[in-house]
């Protein structure tokens, strides 16, 4: 598990910006997108690793795109 922390923790580093950026564009609020991004983040991890960084980057962006498409679907 600590090599999987390890990895959520560089992926929140490298990418943490550039999603709550991409994710405020889309709901047109940045106190929304943070939550919706930290969640993400949660979610991830709690889902473990798809193997490869690359693989995990992806979900990440993917998981991040369908929170603020559900968001906008609620709202």
């Amino acid at each position: 598990m600590t090599a999987w922390r390890d990895r959520v923790a560089q992926l929140f580093v490298n990418h943490h910006r550039r999603l709550e950026a991409m994710v405020t564009r889309r709901v047109h609020n940045r106190e929304v997108a943070s939550e919706l991004v930290q969640d993400v983040f949660s979610r991830v991890f709690k889902s473990g690793s798809r193997g490869s960084l690359d693989a995990d980057t992806k979900v990440l962006y993917a998981a991040a795109r369908n929170a603020a498409t559900e968001h906008l679907r609620t709202e």
